[in-house]
Order: C-alpha cells, then sequence, then structure tokens
C-alpha cells in the first residue's frame, strides 16, 4: 500500500512538472531572415510580388525532376496582403493549419542598398 501511495504522488509530481514545462513553450514560433541586397528596391519588389517569377529564385520551387515542394506536398498559395513594400502569403497543405509567410522590404535613405526581410 505504501509503495502504490509513492507512485501515484510521484506520478501527479511528474505530470505537474511537465505541464508546467509545456506551459513554457509558445504556441506560435516566428522564424525571421535579413539580407541586404545591392538592387533597386523596384526590380527586388516585383521578383517577390509576382509568384511567376518564384522559380528563379525561391527553393520551394525549384525542385530535382521539375517536381517542386508546393507539388510534393499539394500545397496552395493564398495571398494576403500585398502594399508597396510588403507582400504576405499563407502557404496551405490539405489537412493542415496555414503557414504565414511574408517578405518586406526596408528602404534606408543613407544607404546604398535593400533590406529584404523574410
Amino acid at each position: 500500500m505504501r509503495w502504490i501511495k509513492f507512485g501515484i504522488i510521484g506520478f501527479l509530481f511528474f505530470f505537474a512538472i511537465l505541464t508546467a514545462l509545456s506551459l513554457l513553450i509558445p504556441s506560435h514560433i516566428r522564424i525571421s531572415k535579413a539580407v541586404s541586397l545591392n538592387q533597386p528596391p523596384d526590380s527586388l519588389f516585383q521578383l517577390i510580388n509576382d509568384v511567376s517569377q518564384w522559380p528563379r529564385w525561391h527553393p520551394a520551387l525549384q525542385g530535382p525532376q521539375g517536381v517542386t515542394w508546393i507539388e510534393k506536398n499539394k500545397a496552395q498559395l493564398v495571398r494576403v496582403v500585398s502594399t508597396d513594400s510588403l507582400v504576405v502569403f499563407n502557404w496551405q497543405q490539405p489537412g493542415k493549419q496555414a503557414v504565414v509567410n511574408g517578405w518586406q522590404l526596408h528602404r534606408f535613405n543613407t544607404a546604398d542598398s535593400v533590406a529584404l526581410q523574410w
């Protein structure tokens, strides 16, 4: 009886610790990358705003034997926002939650380059 009581208390303690640790894990993850490019902002924005231009530079659209990540995973692209410096798309796979992707151009008046943030 004593070992059963000890086992139940130990299990409840272990469960409480796991629950407390799981509360520290964020429910949403945001990953951001940025690169500085020495290109005219208008030509860069034209590349990221036009989906038909994406195979020229986006790795998900450059697959072996012509099969892209989007075709392989039956993903769809849905445009959410498009302004003069921001483009946001949802990548949606059947039966999965949509992943929000976006690109933003940051122009600096004193610099000769443009920062592209993904």
